[in-house]
């Protein structure tokens, strides 16, 4: 089984459309995946299930957490997102668990979803809150693939090279995946190219790919888009490439 963990201290860094793209697009290959939720924002969790009612108490990874056994259309379902078929589910993610996220044993995401994962998917996808402590920790030892999504700005420099640092820490590999990247004019004296070069000299020996910022992939993370062979042939054989790359 494997078991991929998006994480970046950068709030805004596109951690949830990218984990959603990614399991999306392996799931497209025939893969069974499973994506935890574990930001109390619930991000991934909006886009990929839709909004509970009022009398609705959704379960997902915060009642894993504190006791309940994983369990299918308990508190693991099936996306709404039926291009797909039936090959996505997600454990989801509700403000509850900004009670417990930041003081998580480090090994409770594995001691809690090791087993059932292992014997009902092929893929694990966690998506991760703007930490690298608590539940991002815990999903960092579980995984063994780390993905850090970076869009190219001046304030998402020292939150990557933090985050990076906390993977290695760890004895992790950390792969950044660029949302958006421009290859810079090493001449250039604008913000952009300055940026790039920055980035290219701190972060270049741990970049696995790149991801377009456009509408075409923020509309297939979101919505339940029909999956043209275009968009398999240009969206989806990247994501899947990318995360073949991450070691």
């Amino acid at each position: 089984m494997e078991v991929i963990a998006v994480v970046n201290q950068k709030g805004g860094s596109g951690k949830s459309s990218t984990s959603t793209i990614i399991a999306k697009s392996i799931a497209d290959t025939g893969k069974k995946v499973l994506i935890v939720d574990t930001d109390p924002q619930g991000g991934i969790t909006s886009l990929l299930l839709p909004k509970p009612s009022a009398e609705e108490k959704r379960k997902g990874i915060y009642d894993i957490l504190v006791g309940e056994e994983p369990e299918f259309n308990v508190n693991v379902v099936l996306t709404n997102h039926s291009n797909i078929g039936d090959r996505l589910y997600i454990i989801p993610a509700d403000h509850r668990f900004d009670l417990i996220y930041s003081t998580i044993s480090p090994f409770a995401l594995k001691q809690c979803l090791e087993d059932f994962a292992s014997k009902n998917f092929d893929v694990v996808i966690i998506d991760t809150p703007p930490t690298v402590q608590g539940i991002t920790r815990s999903a960092i030892l579980f995984a063994n693939k780390i993905i850090i999504p970076c869009e190219i700005s001046q304030q998402a420099h020292g939150p990557t090279e933090y985050t990076i640092n906390e993977v290695l820490n760890l004895d992790k590999t950390p792969n950044i995946v660029y949302i958006g990247w421009q290859e810079p004019d090493p001449k250039g004296e604008g913000l952009d190219d300055r940026n790039g070069r920055l980035f290219k000299k701190t972060f270049d020996k741990f970049v696995i790919g790149n991801l377009p910022k456009n509408k075409t992939n923020i509309s297939f993370a979101s919505e339940d888009k029909k999956i043209t062979d275009n968009l398999r042939n240009v969206l989806l054989s990247n994501a899947v490439s990318i995360v073949g790359k991450a070691s």
